[in-house]
């Protein structure tokens, strides 16, 4: 299966218990993701991503190319931590959150057509 974003706005309040309660009425645990698309990265497109690559076997995740000064920009408007963590720097987030058991092959996206590897 592909999943297009993962988060949500409805989970400001008891994040993590209500994200948990969502992703695990939609999959089971040990469920394969072939992909995970990330359009952009506001905390509601990407609050989900840790107990997403955590809990599940994701094969690939496409990320968008941010340039410095985006990631600077969205260091001001973005409060959550975990989401600061994964905009600065996603190969480094991903790789701590999954651990060294799993792994996830990493896409950026220049445009809608051409893919960097």
């Amino acid at each position: 299966c592909a999943i297009y974003d993962c988060g949500s706005d409805s989970f400001k309040k008891k994040k993590k218990e209500k994200m948990e309660k969502t992703i695990n009425e939609h999959f089971s645990s040990g469920d394969h993701i072939n992909a995970l698309f990330i359009s952009h990265f506001d905390e509601d497109h990407i609050n989900g991503i840790s107990l997403l690559i955590k809990n599940f076997h994701v094969d690939k995740i496409y990320l968008p190319i941010l340039s410095k000064s985006q990631k600077i920009l969205l260091s001001f408007t973005e409060k959550d931590r975990d989401t600061l963590s994964f905009i600065e720097d996603p190969v480094k987030y991903i790789s701590k959150t999954i651990g060294i058991k799993k792994k996830a092959l990493l896409f950026f996206l220049l445009d809608q057509r051409k893919i960097i590897i």
